[in-house]
């Protein structure tokens, strides 16, 4: 089995006195796409933010290769290689595209490894390429998607999160975007942690998957065995009891 490269084990996440994140538990293993669903207001976001630091965790652990983060900083976890592209991208829109991706390259101290991180985002996203100097708030939301993701890809992150990539996108667009992240998958070793609210989509692009409903996972399994599964759909739209094997695919 690869790598752990991240391990958030019995996390508890509370708003006031209200848990935003019920004793959550999960594996996202080296050169992996794991995909987290749920409905709105499941704390999908709340989850991430967790992991990335914006928020402390009331109980629980989270490991980033093997090493403790909970209360650290989150410029702190980004230095050890994780990077969270926040539900609407939080793009500069004001700066050029290319002032947007030096932007997130500056916890990156390899200066080498920043000028060969824009020359393979330029690769990768040819349209950020050819509007490099174009101010980034012309660019249109599948444009700027990508934008999100090469930006994090400048800070020599090897493990990103995602809060829906296909949030305000049209569904073609939304493919792309898949694909673009599928892609960087195989040709970089980039391991992935994505929220996505559409289950058929989450299923085609991930390894494993978790469904997330009412603060706490509800099941878990590896992508490629889950298609026709009732469990899997009873757990994700809510239907009756949730289904005995969570934790399936860990």
């Amino acid at each position: 089995m690869a790598e752990i490269m991240l391990q958030v084990s019995n996390m508890w996440v509370h708003y006031g006195q209200v848990p935003a994140v019920r004793n959550l538990s999960l594996e996202v293993h080296r050169n992996e796409i794991v995909c987290v669903v749920g409905p709105n207001g499941a704390g999908k976001s709340t989850m991430l933010l967790a992991v990335a630091g914006a928020l402390t965790p009331t109980k629980g652990e989270v490991r980033l290769n093997g090493v403790s983060v909970v209360g650290k900083a989150p410029e702190y976890i980004a230095k050890l290689g994780i990077s969270l592209i926040p539900e609407g991208r939080h793009i500069f829109k004001g700066l050029t595209v290319e002032e947007n991706l030096k932007v997130g390259a500056a916890a990156n101290a390899d200066r080498s490894s920043v000028e060969n991180n824009l020359r393979t985002a330029y690769s990768v996203f040819p349209v950020l390429a050819e509007r490099r100097h174009g101010a980034a708030g012309m660019l249109s939301g599948g444009e700027q998607q990508q934008l999100a993701i090469a930006r994090a890809l400048m800070s020599g992150a090897r493990l990103i999160m995602i809060d829906e990539p296909s949030l305000g996108l049209a569904p073609k667009i939304t493919e792309k975007v898949f694909e673009v992240l599928s892609e960087l998958r195989r040709s970089s070793g980039l391991t992935l942690l994505i929220i996505e609210q559409n289950l058929k989509r989450a299923l085609k692009y991930s390894d494993r998957i978790y469904i997330l409903r009412n603060s706490e996972i509800v099941f878990s399994g590896r992508s490629a065995e889950l298609q026709a599964s009732d469990d899997l759909h009873s757990a994700y739209f809510g239907l009756g009891q949730a289904p005995s094997n969570v934790g399936a695919g860990q």
